[in-house]
């Protein structure tokens, strides 16, 4: 779970715990919803993150990745910040929103992890950006984005829509969700591929094509006062056979 404080004029430093899946969910819960502050609010912290990692291990890695993220909140007129992810509205009103978009990839892979991957490239974090559109009804929240590479690592493009409804009971917010996530052949091969220079006997060359991932989820929050609020966020994720088929994966 993550506290977090709220600030007009001051900051507060605090902590949070986010629980995630180790692809592309973990977006869905490293995103603080943020929409209910008063304009202008904003908020700071720090979080541990842990889940699953697809990659292959060996008998005694453990696949469970933990690692500590900031988090920065704002909720403005023109720029919003979630956490991991930010941007700027170009139109927004109480039903409907389109943004320029940015977001923080978390996937990675570190040849010094384990001996089976000794001559692979490393696979590097990365910072997404693009278009987002949000409609939010008395039915539900469903938004959809497109982002691509800005740091020139996989050079890939994504697409992702999700649907997400809220129930407020006093100072409880709980959100499931449900997601579904295109990644063209770019991004897929940049993470999951083998090229025919880091194949070995126990690892051949793989080039998967584009991929869907589908996923779901739960975001809870409870309000503890006017200036903290604890989240405890849990993510599922499966992909198909592109994903794992490859020799990198170890699990579907």
């Amino acid at each position: 779970m993550n506290c977090l404080g709220n600030y007009r004029a001051g900051l507060l430093i605090a902590a949070l715990l986010l629980t995630a899946a180790g692809k592309t969910p973990a977006q869905e819960v490293a995103e603080i919803p943020f929409i209910n502050a008063a304009p202008g609010s904003a908020a700071l912290g720090g979080g541990l993150r842990f889940g699953q990692s697809p990659y292959l291990a060996s008998d005694n890695e453990d696949q469970r990745q933990l690692d500590l993220i900031p988090l920065y909140l704002y909720n403005g007129k023109y720029l919003f910040a979630r956490g991991t992810a930010g941007g700027i509205h170009l139109v927004r009103n109480d039903s409907f929103e389109v943004n320029l978009y940015t977001r923080y990839r978390f996937q990675k892979l570190d040849p010094d992890s384990n001996v089976f991957y000794l001559g692979l490239e490393e696979r590097k974090q990365s910072l997404d950006a693009g278009i987002e559109l949000g409609l939010k009804k008395d039915w539900g929240e469903i938004s959809l984005d497109w982002v691509a590479d800005t740091l020139g690592r996989h050079n890939g493009q994504e697409v992702r829509a999700s649907y997400r409804y809220r129930m407020d009971a006093g100072p409880w917010s709980i959100s499931p969700f449900i997601s579904w996530t295109w990644q063209d052949k770019n991004l897929t091969d940049y993470y999951f591929g083998v090229s025919q220079a880091e194949a070995t006997v126990e690892r051949p060359d793989y080039s998967p094509g584009d991929a869907q991932l589908i996923g779901f989820g739960l975001n809870t929050a409870w309000r503890a006062s006017d200036r903290i609020t604890l989240f405890g966020n849990v993510a599922f994720s499966g992909a198909e056979t592109e994903i794992t088929d490859s020799p990198l994966v170890a699990e579907d």
